[in-house]
């Protein structure tokens, strides 16, 4: 004889059909033996008979097409809205890199050159602002600053 557990699975076995001889005359053998294995047994089987007694409703509008998804998700496939559409995302910014690409090529090649200047020596400095030498560029500097200190803070 077999034990209750054991024969739990063999009932669920059983209510899918897919018992052997050998198998369904061991069920039969604990049922009779069994009370409460025979009343679940019992219990599944109103369930079952209940549910075939169900009217069959026709699947809401859409309903395929997301059956597919649910099945091509189980199989590992990729999702039909993956396959047909890009992600918009990436279009956007696809665009907007390839914007800023032809911005940045075209102020290159359009951006004015601009005008060789000479390079301003100390020399040229000095002459420009009349002082002699640098010695008495800076000199000058630091009495003015000297005077203007003076003045804002009174006498020193």
């Amino acid at each position: 004889m077999i034990r209750c557990r054991d024969a739990q699975q063999l009932i669920m076995r059983c209510v899918d059909g897919a018992l052997n001889e050998e198998e369904v005359a061991r069920l039969e053998s604990h049922m009779a033996a069994c009370a409460a294995c025979r009343h679940e047994l019992e219990a599944i089987q109103a369930t079952m008979d209940a549910l075939d007694q169900w009217e069959s409703h026709q699947p809401m509008r859409g309903f395929g097409d997301l059956r597919e998804l649910v099945l091509m998700s189980q199989q590992g496939t990729t999702s039909l809205c993956a396959q047909t559409y890009p992600s918009s995302r990436w279009l956007v910014a696809g665009f907007a890199a390839l914007s800023l690409l032809v911005g940045v090529v075209a102020g290159v090649m359009t951006a004015p050159s601009t005008p060789d200047r000479p390079e301003v020596t100390e020399m040229a400095a000095i002459q420009a602002i009349d002082a002699g030498s640098f010695e008495n560029l800076v000199d000058g500097s630091l009495a003015y600053s000297l005077a203007e200190r003076t003045d804002e803070g009174g006498s020193k």
